[in-house]
């Protein structure tokens, strides 16, 4: 009885939570050195190769290592660069206000930075920010959550910045 019920629990958390998993780009086996090693054959979704996968992971516990630091595929989930953004966005308002109307300034390459774009970018992030700037800002009234949902609808319209930020949602 123990046994059955053990089997039908992993059974279901495997079933909960492996399209999370196909979603992140790695098989059922989640991130770790184990999607490293067996990359190619993950994409594949073999059971083989995901049991191998996941021994690996479970070997060298590379999985909570990889969670920790952000390594070995494990990637930081989108809720927490939103919030990051949220925070910096609400500390900085009235900057990046200032900022995104000039189309330059740090605190404007700080919050493209958060939303995953290089250094080569940054010029584009302001100059898309400044070219759009009524409809970021659409009034006296707007909150800084108001300006970083606006501002992601610029982004997700604008060709180059949507394909180069990779924090982008949309």
């Amino acid at each position: 009885m123990k046994k059955m019920l053990l089997m039908g629990s992993i059974l279901f958390s495997m079933m909960c939570f492996s399209g999370n998993a196909l979603a992140a780009g790695y098989g059922e086996a989640g991130c770790g050195l184990g999607s490293l090693v067996w990359q190619d054959a993950s994409k594949q979704k073999d059971p083989v190769f995901q049991i191998l996968a996941s021994t690996t992971n479970g070997t060298f516990g590379s999985q909570t290592f990889g969670i920790t630091t952000g390594t070995s595929n494990c990637n930081d989930s989108i809720f927490k660069v939103e919030k990051e953004r949220e925070v910096f966005a609400a500390i900085n308002f009235s900057t990046l206000v200032k900022e995104m109307a000039m189309g330059e300034g740090d605190n404007l390459n700080t919050l493209a930075s958060l939303y995953g774009c290089t250094e080569t970018n940054f010029s584009d992030f302001g100059t898309v920010t400044q070219q759009n700037f009524g409809s970021i800002i659409t009034s006296s009234e707007t909150t800084h959550k108001d300006m970083l949902m606006n501002l992601n609808g610029v982004l997700v319209k604008d060709g180059n910045l949507s394909k180069a930020c990779t924090g982008i949602i949309g």
